[in-house]
């Protein structure tokens, strides 16, 4: 027999200094989850009008925003390197996932590089399909 979850399962429950959803478990702090909102904030703030944060806890507490044309996505990583990174993907409005890629220190080069990828991987198409 399948088990069903309780609806609050993914729900982060405040507890003390913990914050964190009981389907989560890793211990999520109240902390951690202000810095991510403070992270948020600001990156909204430097990459310009428009942008959107997003809060949500995955194994602890992540960040990402999105663009004002909701083509382009910036998460700021750090779970795998000691070296702050921030990841931009492309990709269309609603879809299932992006298309390109790319990281970079800052949110704005990630942007940038993300958008050299992709221009250059529509050059390579075109250049494969000219006179099929």
């Amino acid at each position: 027999m399948r088990q069903r979850m309780k609806p609050d399962f993914w729900k982060p429950q405040k507890r003390g200094r913990m914050y964190c959803s009981p389907g989560c478990g890793r211990g999520c702090t109240w902390a951690e989850y202000k810095a991510a909102e403070k992270r948020a904030q600001a990156m909204c703030r430097r990459l310009g009008k428009g942008w959107k944060s997003q809060v949500f806890e995955n194994m602890g507490w992540h960040v990402k925003v999105i663009s004002p044309c909701k083509r382009i996505a910036v998460a700021y990583t750090m779970a795998y390197s000691r070296y702050s990174r921030f990841h931009a993907s492309i990709g269309k409005p609603g879809g299932p996932g992006f298309l390109w890629d790319a990281c970079d220190t800052t949110p704005e080069g990630a942007v940038k590089e993300a958008v050299r990828v992709a221009k250059k991987h529509v050059r390579d198409l075109s250049d494969l399909i000219d006179g099929l």
